[in-house]
């Protein structure tokens, strides 16, 4: 685990709510719907992001926001059926994972999050205990299908750092 400066980046895809979760607590049909989509795949092809994908949790004090797609540094020319959300350049806690794949995606959300957070509580990270009350309300992951490296960042409000 570490805490970096993140630069600024943007997240191209869809976006989902959690009434979209199905019976097992992920985004798994949601997720197929996403790599199924045409403008999608072309986006990937067009732009050479085959290899990469990734998933954005955008928190509200009472709910959230989950995005499916990839990170991007700089903004396509054109975004055909696909959405953006602009990441501020932040300070994060990263925390790096070896030898996966896009099952990580698959897996309930119930269990993903809270086991991330668990890490970064072990290593004595401070973060707001509702995670929608910071004004920098996100957690990244982004996947690298040729390295297999999942990095998990928890993006990190001024009151985080200072305690």
């Amino acid at each position: 685990m570490e805490i970096i400066q993140k630069q600024a980046c943007t997240m191209i895809g869809k976006v989902f709510l959690p009434t979209d979760i199905d019976e097992q607590r992920s985004y798994a049909a949601a997720i197929q719907q996403v790599e199924n989509d045409i403008n999608f795949v072309n986006f990937l092809k067009e732009n050479n992001l085959e290899h990469q994908r990734a998933a954005l949790y955008v928190f509200a004090p009472d709910s959230f926001m989950y995005w499916y797609g990839v990170v991007v540094h700089q903004l396509p020319n054109e975004l055909k059926g696909l959405r953006q959300f602009g990441l501020p350049s932040c300070k994060v806690a990263n925390y790096i994972t070896e030898s996966q794949n896009l099952t990580h995606f698959l897996a309930p959300v119930n269990q993903t999050i809270p086991m991330f957070l668990d890490k970064l509580n072990k290593e004595n990270v401070t973060y707001h205990e509702n995670l929608g009350e910071s004004d920098v309300p996100y957690i990244l992951e982004e996947l690298d299908l040729d390295t297999k490296k999942l990095t998990q960042s928890l993006y990190l409000d001024a009151s985080d750092l200072s305690k």
